[in-house]
């Protein structure tokens, strides 16, 4: 990627794959998310249950020329909410920033598939406690139709990058459709949105979602998931956080035959360690095939 180096990305193979000895993550691990705690990198991830419900569990990831995952937990971290709420059906797409826990809450719906909004659990101890039974982002007159995946960052504010839905087509023909906008918060609560979109479609495609920045040689980088006919990464670079510049040929790592992600990528999540940017990556289906791990050297 030229924007951060000009050295090939190195695909290291799966390194989490649906579990079916544990009960929720039996099929689907996606939606990877990583996080640095006390020496270890705590890899934060979404997988589904029997009935289809998604939960979010972590495990230790290990680092090296063949990295590999262990310690799963064989319970979920944040629980259901209770019939009606928001994540009744689902916790997704977890975000973590110190103790709080950024996800997305999901329940099945009538006349759409479902409905996503962001939640937010605090960890209290060894265990996350919601901070609210209701949303975090409020539904508006502008984005009435919920919140999905989130990225967030921090310096003298909160910065948010989240994917939010613009519509669901019409009564007969349904079909999500969502972009990644930007929002800031001073304490990580209460936030404000900016109107526009950080990411615009480009032919063919109705979805942008999953964002994760980083910020590297004076530039934020972000990159993301683009569904047209199937998912694929995407990328863009910015200066301010706010205006970004898509460019995904830049971004130079794609679909390896006859490998779990031979026809998907999404659900990216991206960080830096040492001497390498390392992206996390779902593969086919949604990450029913399992979770990846590819590394470009700085």
């Amino acid at each position: 990627m030229q924007k951060i180096s000009n050295h090939k990305w190195e695909k290291l193979g799966l390194i989490l794959k649906p579990n079916k000895d544990i009960p929720w993550c039996v099929s689907h691990t996606g939606s990877p998310y990583l996080q640095k705690e006390n020496n270890k990198l705590v890899l934060y991830f979404t997988g589904r249950d029997k009935d289809n419900r998604s939960r979010i569990g972590k495990c230790e990831l290990v680092l090296g020329d063949k990295p590999y995952t262990k310690n799963i937990s064989k319970k979920p971290i944040v629980p259901l909410g209770q019939p009606g709420t928001f994540n009744e059906d689902g916790t997704s797409y977890p975000c973590l920033f110190n103790d709080q826990l950024y996800f997305t809450g999901w329940k099945k719906t009538t006349n759409v598939p479902f409905e996503n909004n962001l939640g937010l659990a605090i960890k209290k101890g060894k265990k996350f406690r919601l901070y609210s039974r209701a949303p975090i982002f409020e539904l508006s007159h502008t984005e009435p139709f919920g919140v999905g995946s989130v990225d967030i960052m921090k310096d003298t504010l909160y910065h948010c990058w989240y994917t939010a839905f613009t519509s669901w087509g019409t009564s007969k023909k349904i079909k999500h459709k969502y972009k990644i906008k930007y929002a800031y918060s001073i304490d990580g609560k209460k936030w404000r949105r900016r109107t526009g979109d950080c990411i615009d479609f480009e032919k063919g495609e109705y979805a942008i979602c999953r964002p994760s920045v980083i910020y590297y040689n004076k530039m934020y980088h972000m990159v993301f998931c683009v569904r047209g006919s199937k998912y694929k990464l995407g990328y863009a670079y910015s200066h301010d956080k706010r205006n970004w510049e898509r460019n995904d040929s830049l971004l130079q790592i794609t679909n390896t035959p006859g490998t779990f992600d031979s026809k998907e990528m999404c659900y990216p999540h991206w960080f830096l360690h040492k001497n390498f940017l390392y992206l996390i990556y779902c593969g086919n289906d949604y990450g029913n095939e399992g979770i990846g791990i590819a590394r470009l050297k700085l």
